[in-house]
């Protein structure tokens, strides 16, 4: 199992985490992915069960989900970041 760093988000700059954070939907939840399994599905899954657990509703569970799965890595990451706080 390869753990999750905060460096695998790929962020290179102050700006690009700032603007991350600014389209952030539901900065009030947080999903735990730091220093777990770094599996895609197991991102996923966290993010998920954080966004569940919260009462957010299943058409925006899915929309997440769809994202997600829509691009590379590095991507999932930045949708996760986008989604809620990650730590």
């Amino acid at each position: 199992m390869i753990k999750l760093t905060k460096a695998d988000f790929g962020i290179q700059s102050d700006h690009e985490r700032m603007a991350i954070l600014a389209r952030r939907r539901y900065p009030a939840i947080t999903a735990k992915i730091i220093g777990r399994d770094g599996n895609a599905l197991a991102v996923m899954g966290a993010v998920k069960r954080a966004l569940q657990s919260a009462g957010v509703g299943d058409a925006e569970v899915e929309e997440f989900l769809m994202q997600a799965m829509a691009g590379s890595y590095t991507d999932l990451l930045r949708v996760c970041l986008e989604w809620v706080d990650c730590r």
